[in-house]
């Protein structure tokens, strides 16, 4: 019988179910993408069952502890993410959303990767980036809202450069 490779790879599992489901409730569209660039989910916004032209994609992450990974007084988590991913999402017109569900509270905190990593300069000779998701995005009704704004934002933008 084979056998199913680390815990990892059942902490994301999980990781990614509690992820859809907020969204889901909240009426959003969630597709998986199988193609694993980086990118995991592919989310569309809709506003009281109405379709809103904004998506954006999701990269999910479990983790056993997160207080582990706070810095900055407690105020941030630091997460490792390639290089080669950041690279790329840097170039991306729609938002990356990293999410990181903690498996002991059940709390999912998020960031948009492109303002995460608009300070840094990125070395394509490092194999990984630290990035900084404050424990404040927790991914609730108040954070969807928040991501829902910035999301139509980047779209605006998009629209007035063209």
């Amino acid at each position: 019988m084979p056998k199913r490779p680390s815990n990892s790879h059942q902490l994301g599992d999980k990781a990614r179910g509690y992820i859809c489901q907020v969204f889901l409730e909240e009426g959003w569209a969630v597709n998986n993408i199988y193609s694993d660039y980086g990118e995991d989910l592919l989310v569309r916004i809709f506003n009281k069952e109405y379709s809103c032209p904004f998506y954006f994609f999701v990269q999910t992450k479990g983790c056993k502890n997160v207080p582990e990974l706070l810095v900055k007084n407690g105020r941030y988590i630091s997460y490792p993410l390639k290089i080669t991913h950041l690279e790329g999402w840097k170039h991306f017109l729609e938002p990356v959303v990293i999410t990181i569900w903690d498996e002991r509270t059940k709390v999912i905190y998020w960031q948009i990767i492109q303002e995460a990593i608009k300070e840094f300069n990125i070395n394509k000779d490092q194999r990984e980036l630290r990035v900084y998701i404050p424990i404040e995005n927790v991914l609730n009704k108040e954070g969807l809202m928040r991501i829902a704004v910035r999301t139509s934002k980047y779209f605006s933008r998009f629209e007035r450069e063209s």
